[in-house]
């Protein structure tokens, strides 16, 4: 079994080697991950303020108080289609395929349209990236298109809180 606690400034020496291998590379931003100062200054630069800006901040998933992973809330903002976040996630090469991104993912949506009010949620992911896109249809979202960033092509998978509520497996 995993727990969740809040990001504190030093889980960067922690993490480090939860994305500092190739599989991860590919799918994460990999200058994140390129050294230990890379990622103290990439935790001081987008987890940390994360940290601030939402009700639930980043959370480091661990396993038997050793870290394996960080999950996370970003672009929470309102839009069209009402209150809307996206979830991020990082594990621990030994720990993939377990399903333990998934149940982190169902808490941690679960609390977004509970906790947040957020009207939808959403994961995007290279489409190459299998086990995030694994994720998201295990969750019950849809693909919904792609997009572009710096001319990479992005997979957007979303899901509301109306369709989430009818899922009988988030009961």
């Amino acid at each position: 079994m995993f727990s969740f606690r809040d990001i504190e400034p030093d889980d960067y020496m922690g993490l480090y080697p939860c994305g500092n291998d190739e599989e991860a590379r590919k799918f994460f931003d990999p200058l994140a991950f390129k050294s230990l100062d890379a990622l103290k200054d990439y935790f001081k630069d987008f987890f940390l303020p994360l940290k601030k800006e939402t009700i639930i901040p980043p959370q480091i998933i661990e396993k038997d108080n050793q870290i394996i992973g960080i999950i996370y809330f970003c672009h929470l903002k309102d839009k069209e289609e009402g209150k809307v976040s996206e979830l991020g996630f990082v594990l621990h090469k030994d720990y993939r395929g377990q399903g333990i991104i998934t149940k982190a993912s169902k808490i941690m949506i679960d609390r977004a349209f509970n906790e947040l009010n957020v009207d939808m949620m959403k994961i995007s992911c290279l489409p190459s990236n299998e086990g995030s896109k694994a994720v998201a249809k295990k969750l019950g979202m849809k693909f919904s298109n792609y997009w572009y960033n710096d001319e990479v092509k992005i997979c957007l998978y979303k899901i509301t809180k109306e369709e989430y509520k009818k899922r009988k497996s988030f009961k």
